[in-house]
């Protein structure tokens, strides 16, 4: 998988130019005036040392339903924590997670998760964050991390413990499903019948247009639909699996990548073509051949357009490619 790498001279450091947030205007790019601090979905960037888009994935799609989910009140400058729930047979428990500021880095040069608001003056430190208190969870739930290591923001966790990613949560509803405590629910696009709270969908384009974008119908001044709980899709582990139902498929190492989990945002929709709205936790490498939108959607009462940007990794696949390359995808909500 193209995210797999070694880790071999990065470790914890301080680092002063470090922000939980970083001043962002609508659009989740900095700014030096006039912004607000909160989560954008685009910032999340996934690094090359782990094997974890489900994690990356995951912010992604919470930013995207809900940025308040990433309150940087979370303790003090040195100390922050996080809580993920523990699903042990017979209970549910929550795990408070502390881990301390430092950021894993060799030098100057981060080796862990970034932010596409990351830059040579302030470097926005919560997907780092994020990845350090899971990686010390997902240690906790292997056995190598005590519940003790888990409150002690002193206790760094060891990422060359966690190689796989089933070591990360296997998938990024898995991963929603740890952060979120909500019901969780994963499909194959091959299915013959699509239930979500108690309806039952004869496509996954309608079960995800219909009941998770909760609409019937695009509204007026649109062209497409938002998610209205977090989503999110993996593929195949390799040509081989894929080709079981699609003889035709064939990932590419970067643009559609197999046995790599994506956001999904929702549907667009033109020329009398659907598409599914997908988001690749590198932050970019999209494939070639799509559409430029604008992607036009309501959410509450505004109407919002986004630009499929070349190489910014979010971009709409049509729905048969998608039921080709895709393996399965969830809801968390």
């Amino acid at each position: 998988m193209a995210e797999e790498g070694t880790i071999m001279v990065c470790s914890f450091q301080p680092d002063n130019l470090a922000r939980y947030f970083v001043l962002k205007g609508a659009d989740g790019k900095k700014v030096t005036i006039g912004g607000t601090k909160f989560a954008h979905f685009t910032n999340p960037v996934q690094s090359f040392s782990m094997k974890n888009c489900h994690l990356i994935s995951a912010l992604s799609s919470l930013a995207w339903v809900n940025k308040a989910i990433f309150t940087p009140d979370r303790g003090t400058a040195t100390e922050v924590n996080f809580t993920f729930y523990d699903f042990a047979p017979g209970s549910v428990t929550p795990r408070k997670v502390y881990v301390n500021s430092n950021l894993f880095s060799e030098g100057t040069n981060p080796c862990g998760a970034t932010s596409n608001n990351w830059d040579t003056v302030d470097h926005e430190s919560w997907p780092a964050l994020w990845e350090k208190a899971f990686a010390k969870f997902c240690m906790y739930k292997r056995g190598t991390c005590t519940l003790a290591d888990l409150q002690n923001s002193a206790k760094d966790p060891d990422y060359s413990s966690l190689p796989n990613g089933s070591d990360w949560g296997g998938n990024p509803v898995t991963v929603m499903n740890w952060i979120l405590n909500k019901p969780a629910l994963n499909y194959s696009p091959w299915d013959a019948k699509f239930t979500y709270k108690g309806i039952d969908y004869t496509n996954f384009y309608d079960l995800i247009k219909k009941g998770i974008c909760s609409t019937t119908d695009i509204p007026a001044g649109s062209n497409g639909a938002k998610t209205l709980a977090s989503m999110g899709a993996w593929t195949y582990l390799n040509n081989t699996e894929a080709r079981k139902k699609s003889p035709n498929v064939t990932y590419d190492t970067t643009a559609l990548v197999a046995d790599h989990s994506y956001s999904l945002l929702g549907i667009f929709e033109e020329n009398a073509k659907r598409y599914i709205v997908l988001r690749n936790p590198f932050g970019k490498y999209d494939p070639t051949g799509l559409p430029a939108g604008p992607w036009k959607y309501k959410e509450g009462v505004s109407t919002l357009t986004f630009d499929f940007t070349p190489n910014d990794g979010v971009f709409a696949l049509e729905e048969t490619t998608f039921k080709a390359y895709f393996e399965r995808f969830g809801v968390v909500g």
